[in-house]
């Protein structure tokens, strides 16, 4: 009998090149999942943040009153509570809750590599620069009893809120607007 025949299979240096190139390749992918894990983070916080705005909104036109997402002491990467404001005219955005208010919903922090700031005005048209915002925020957002987004004056309340992944090389962000009726979208960021 011919001993090739019988042979199958792989030699040693055979199977320790096929490793070597796995291991290569599997190098080179670990950082795109990485960056991808963190890019499904930050919009998962985005989309979290846009819903409570939301919630806040239709609650408020729901229930007839004042309703204020009130960020935690660390701001809103750390977190929010969405309250009503029913004895006031002007929202007071505390975090305890008065008498006649409720506690609607509590939301624990965002992903540690989220960070949370406030993007300054923009023109129309003109592509958002989140990367020289005017600063953080621990201001409420409220919205009254038409849905219609307020400060804590009663003045009418537009914004446009940055969330960056500070973990990112690449300065990634999301932007939501918040327009004179309280409605909320996504913005385009500068690259």
């Amino acid at each position: 009998m011919n001993r090739s025949t019988y042979l199958k299979g792989m030699t040693i240096v055979e199977l320790l090149v096929t490793i070597a190139i796995v291991t290569v390749l599997a190098a080179i992918a670990a950082p795109s999942f990485d960056q991808v894990a963190r890019l499904t983070k930050l919009d998962a916080d985005t989309e979290r943040f846009q819903s409570a705005l939301a919630l806040a909104r239709s609650e408020a036109v729901k229930r007839h009153t004042i309703v204020s997402i009130v960020p935690s002491p660390e701001g809103y990467a750390g977190g929010w509570q969405i309250i009503t404001d029913d004895s006031a005219t002007t929202p007071n955005c505390s975090l305890s809750i008065a008498n006649g208010e409720q506690l609607l919903r509590v939301q624990t922090a965002l992903a540690p590599t989220t960070t949370f700031l406030l993007a300054k005005a923009i023109a129309p048209n003109e592509p958002l620069d989140c990367e020289t915002p005017p600063g953080t925020s621990n201001a409420c957002i409220s919205f009254d009893a038409e849905g219609s987004g307020v400060t804590t004056t009663g003045a009418s309340l537009t914004q446009v809120f940055c969330l960056r992944d500070s973990a990112s090389p690449g300065r990634v962000f999301r932007a939501l607007a918040l327009n004179r009726t309280g409605q909320t979208y996504l913005l385009k960021v500068k690259s």
